[in-house]
């Protein structure tokens, strides 16, 4: 069921550059898969075709399984919650928000949990089907009410499936890394065979060394490039889905706490997915407009 879901978020009209990404992804890993098997001659292996959809589909499944949301979480510094005083002040805040997250959308999990990493701007994210994590910065500087705003805001993207293209682009993409890994260590073992030509007096050794260096380089640079790319692809395309999100928080009755959250901290600096979300989400005075005429009593 989660993985029909999750096909259905992909029909959306929106969502159609996505589909071409993961399309082009399908054809990266063909074209790697078919330099393996052939060996680097420049032929065609047709039976590339069927490998690479194999391949990148059983990495879909692995990015939409448990795993998938475990290995983000750690990308992320996400933990559990273990400090008495954090749990004390988190836990009524979070239970009170998934219980009316639960009443108004029944279909959410039972089981989402809530995390924190280390990370000093305020801010949050939802993954997967059961992963809300809050930033240290957001505990430290969020009031009660600003936390029940945005926790209702994230469990409103786990309600609509919207996180889960974040989870197949992030972690989906490994596989295409893994490959981009094997091509890195043939230009580091070239470079390495050419110091060697080099120690026993051959100038052709140099050669090796600057085609292996500068192709390690240009290879993780490129890929790191294509999947921050493929993560602000997501969110940028899901624009229309942060109104959604915030709709459903002033359904729950904290577009107070929401719009003084964005008002004081939207836009902040920041870093990773994080910094890829704020800069995809629309304009702040926007999302609060959106909400004040929707019957928000918020007034700065």
């Amino acid at each position: 069921m989660y993985f029909i879901d999750f096909f259905k978020s992909l029909a959306k009209k929106h969502r159609i550059p996505v589909i071409i990404y993961l399309v082009i992804n399908v054809f990266i890993i063909t074209y790697v898969l078919n330099w393996f098997t052939t060996s680097g001659s420049g032929e065609f292996n047709w039976k590339s075709i069927p490998m690479a959809l194999g391949v990148y589909a059983l990495s879909i499944v692995i990015a939409l399984s448990p795993i998938g949301e475990w290995i983000l979480r750690v990308q992320m510094g996400c933990r559990k919650i273990k400090r008495i005083d954090h749990i004390e002040r988190l836990n009524p805040i979070f239970k009170e928000v998934y219980a009316r997250a639960k009443q108004e959308n029944p279909s959410l999990p039972d089981d989402i949990e809530l995390f924190m990493n280390d990370d000093k701007d305020p801010n949050a994210f939802a993954t997967g089907r059961k992963t809300i994590c809050l930033t240290k910065g957001m505990y430290e500087k969020a009031t009660a009410e600003e936390l029940k705003g945005v926790l209702g805001h994230e469990f409103a993207h786990i309600a609509n499936h919207d996180t889960d293209l974040i989870l197949v682009v992030t972690v989906g993409n490994m596989i295409i890394t893994a490959m981009i890994l094997v091509i890195r260590w043939i230009f580091r073992i070239l470079t390495f065979f050419g110091s060697l030509s080099n120690l026993f007096g051959s100038r052709q050794g140099n050669l090796s060394i600057i085609i292996g260096v500068c192709g390690d380089v240009i290879v993780a640079l490129l890929m790191k490039i294509w999947t921050k790319f493929g993560q602000y692809l997501v969110l940028a395309t899901g624009r229309s889905e942060e109104y959604i999100a915030d709709e459903f928080s002033l359904k729950l009755g904290y577009s107070e706490g929401l719009c003084r959250f964005l008002d004081k901290y939207a836009g902040c600096s920041s870093k990773g997915v994080f910094a890829v979300l704020s800069s995809s989400h629309p304009a702040t005075d926007d999302r609060i407009a959106k909400l004040q005429q929707l019957g928000s009593t918020y007034r700065a």
